[in-house]
C-alpha cells in the first residue's frame, strides 16, 4: 500500500523536533521500479504534510536540468525529456517516467514560486568514462560574459580541442589514454577555478538583480566542469587506489550538488 507507506513516513519525520535539511531515500538494488514507486508515494506525501517541494535522483545534475525545466512547463515531449535527461539508463523506470509526469502536472496548478522541483545530484560519469567539460564551461562563461567583465571564450575552446580525446572509450581501464595527463587540462583546470571564483564573488548581488535560477544553473555549471576536470585527472593516474580515487571524485561532486539543493529549499 504505497499510500499508506508514503503518509505513515511523512507523519514520523513531522514530528521530528529539527527539521532535516536532507532526507535520503535508499534502495536494495538498482533497477526495481517497485521501489521507485514507493519513493514517489512517500514524496508526495512529504510535499502535502511538510513542504518539501524537491526531490533529487542518483542521475546526473547536469542533465536533470532538462527534467526540471520539463516539469516546470516548458515545451518538449515526455520521451525526449526522458531520453536526454536522465542517465545510467534511469529514464528507461516506469516509477520515474511517472514522478515526471505527477510534477508536470501538480506544477500546472502551482505559481512558481511553490513549484516543485527535479534535480539529479550524482555526475555526470560512467563507468566507462567521461565526457567533455565543454556544454558546463560553455554555460558557465556564458553567464559570466553577460554579468561580468570576462574574457572572451576563444582561448578556453583552444584548449578543449576536438571533443573524441575526452570520449576516449579505453581511458577509463588504461589511464595512458586519457587526456587528464595533458598540459591543457592543467591550463583549463586553472581557468575553471578563475571563473568559479568570479562567480562566487559575484553571487550576492546576482542574486538580487537577476534571475535566481540562473545563477544557481551556472553555480552547477562550475561544480560539473570542475568536477569532469578533475575525473579526467585521476583517470590519468595509475596507481593502485586509482579506482578507489575515481569513486571519490565522484562522491565529492554528488555531496557538493547535493548541499547545494539542500541550501536553495526544502
Amino acid at each position: 500500500d504505497h499510500r499508506s507507506v508514503g503518509a505513515g513516513t511523512a507523519a514520523q519525520l513531522a514530528r521530528l523536533p529539527h527539521r532535516p535539511r536532507l532526507i535520503g531515500l535508499g534502495e536494495p538494488m538498482h533497477g526495481e521500479d517497485e521501489f521507485g514507486r514507493i519513493r514517489n508515494a512517500v514524496f508526495a506525501a512529504l510535499v502535502d504534510q511538510t513542504g518539501v517541494t524537491t526531490i533529487a535522483l542518483e542521475t546526473s545534475a547536469w542533465h536533470g536540468r532538462l527534467v526540471d525545466a520539463y516539469v516546470s512547463g516548458e515545451d518538449g515531449g515526455e520521451d525526449e525529456v526522458m531520453a536526454a535527461g536522465f542517465t545510467h539508463g534511469l529514464g528507461e523506470s516506469l516509477a520515474n517516467r511517472m514522478l515526471v509526469r505527477w510534477l508536470r502536472e501538480q506544477n500546472r496548478y502551482r505559481p512558481r514560486s511553490a513549484r516543485l522541483r527535479f534535480a539529479g545530484f550524482d555526475a555526470p560519469t560512467e563507468m566507462a568514462g567521461a565526457p567533455s567539460p565543454r556544454p558546463a564551461l560553455r554555460v558557465l562563461h556564458d553567464f559570466l560574459r553577460s554579468h561580468t567583465d570576462t574574457p572572451p571564450w576563444d582561448a578556453v575552446d583552444r584548449l578543449l580541442g576536438p571533443d573524441e580525446p575526452w570520449e576516449e572509450p579505453a581511458a577509463a581501464r588504461q589511464p595512458a589514454r586519457s587526456i587528464g595527463a595533458d598540459a591543457r587540462v592543467r591550463d583549463l583546470r586553472a581557468i575553471t577555478d578563475d571563473l568559479r571564483w568570479t562567480l562566487a564573488v559575484a553571487v550576492p548581488h546576482l542574486r538580487r538583480e537577476t534571475d535566481p535560477d540562473a545563477v544557481d544553473d551556472a553555480l552547477l555549471a562550475g561544480r560539473t566542469a570542475a568536477g569532469l576536470l578533475a575525473y579526467h585527472a585521476a583517470m590519468a593516474q595509475d596507481g593502485q587506489h586509482r579506482w578507489e580515487h575515481l569513486s571519490a571524485v565522484r562522491d565529492a561532486l554528488m555531496a557538493d550538488n547535493l548541499v547545494a539543493l539542500a541550501g536553495r529549499g526544502p
